[in-house]
């Protein structure tokens, strides 16, 4: 894989066989791998700020669990970043003390480092609900009703799968953008009509006052006469998208262009 899609990532680890007290030379077991290609590295950059991880059950002879991370784009396009294969995946929060004490003994550092991200972003039964707007699974759901059919393939034959369905999708995506972009205007041509849209909508709010040195500004929808108040340094506006989807709303631009 890596020499077909070179800067791509793998990790594997492995376990020693043993007969009776001796070790098997030669032979290794699977513990857990994971791996992401380059091109899904390259395009997190462009996603929200927010990865889901799901996992599903592998039916084969190999027992374990396959987890599919995937993130959302400014398009609102569902994108795989990392796939893994493990034994377990924290549901509960006794799941979690379980593994968490299995991974202390293997060494501080490990959950030292864990500490450090806070499990309100990493453990399911420690997420709090806050999901940036996306409230349920469905992204990681559609990824994995894709892959179903690779749950009983051995594990080579799973990774490789893996490899040529997101490689079938990266041509398509290009190929559509290609055909968007040669269809009567440049890339940044296509872009600045969607700031012009953006900047259309917000031709129709009113700022009524504003705070500049504070950077609080009151606005007001011209169709209905709604006034909302917009706080852009603490990126919070009272219509809720500004600071559960993280993007610029109407409002927060009709305060810029001001």
């Amino acid at each position: 894989m890596t020499v077909k899609m070179p800067r791509s990532r793998v990790q594997i680890k492995t376990f020693p066989v043993y007969r009776e007290s001796e070790e098997v030379q030669g032979v290794r077991v699977l513990h857990h791998i994971f791996w992401s290609f380059y091109l899904c590295i390259v395009t997190f950059k462009h996603c929200k700020p927010l990865v889901q991880v799901d996992g599903m059950h592998l039916y084969g002879k190999y027992k374990g669990a396959l987890l599919v991370v995937v993130a959302h784009n400014g398009n609102q396009n569902i994108v795989p970043i990392a796939f893994a294969i493990v034994e377990v995946y924290s549901r509960t929060e006794q799941e979690y003390n379980k593994n968490y004490q299995r991974l202390k003994e293997r060494g501080e550092a490990y959950t030292q480092w864990c500490n450090e991200i806070g499990v309100e972003r990493w453990v399911l039964a420690f997420d709090g609900g806050h999901r940036w707007g996306d409230m349920t699974t469905n992204l990681v759901e559609c990824t994995n009703s894709v892959l179903k059919g690779a749950r009983n393939l051995p594990v080579t034959a799973l990774v490789r799968s893996t490899f040529y369905r997101l490689n079938e999708l990266f041509t398509w995506k290009s190929t559509e953008t290609h055909e968007r972009l040669h269809n009567g205007f440049t890339y940044s041509e296509f872009a600045t009509k969607r700031v012009e849209e953006s900047f259309r909508r917000a031709g129709n709010i009113v700022v009524n006052w504003f705070d500049r040195h504070n950077e609080v500004f009151e606005v007001r929808e011209m169709q209905d006469g709604t006034i909302y108040t917009v706080y852009l340094a603490q990126r919070h506006c009272d219509c809720g998208h500004f600071q559960v989807e993280r993007l610029s709303c109407r409002h927060v631009l009709a305060c810029c262009t001001n």
